[in-house]
């Protein structure tokens, strides 16, 4: 049996893709994800397999958008996810005390963010 041969995948839509340290995994490609903005595979022989995870990333601008007038498309996102059973993790470009003190060009509070 071959060893498996990791594979990170970043979504074509990405517009500011993040630059990994050379060597995380073994294979880095540009393509098309049903959801998310970052999904592994673990290339085993046949046909690549998905590791159940993917990474949807977010500044504050973009955060801030998508919980307000942007909710019901990250919604229907969530569950494509969901319905794969795949889980998405929401990772935040910025720190917890960012995302309470709001943001400038937003007119939603924080609140409905933070949940708090």
């Amino acid at each position: 049996m071959k060893k498996p041969t990791s594979v990170l995948v970043t979504d074509s839509r990405e517009q500011l893709p993040l630059v990994f340290r050379p060597g995380m995994f073994d294979k880095y490609e540009v393509g098309c994800l049903a959801f998310g903005d970052y999904g592994m595979f673990l290339d085993i022989g046949e046909k690549p397999v998905q590791v159940p995870i993917v990474f949807e990333r977010k500044g504050l601008g973009d955060l801030f958008g998508t919980m307000g007038s942007g909710y019901e498309r990250f919604k229907a996102e969530m569950m494509r996810a969901k319905e794969m059973s795949c889980h998405m993790v929401l990772a935040i470009e910025g720190s917890e005390e960012e995302v309470w003190k709001g943001y400038e060009h937003s007119s939603k509070l924080s609140s409905i963010v933070t949940g708090k």
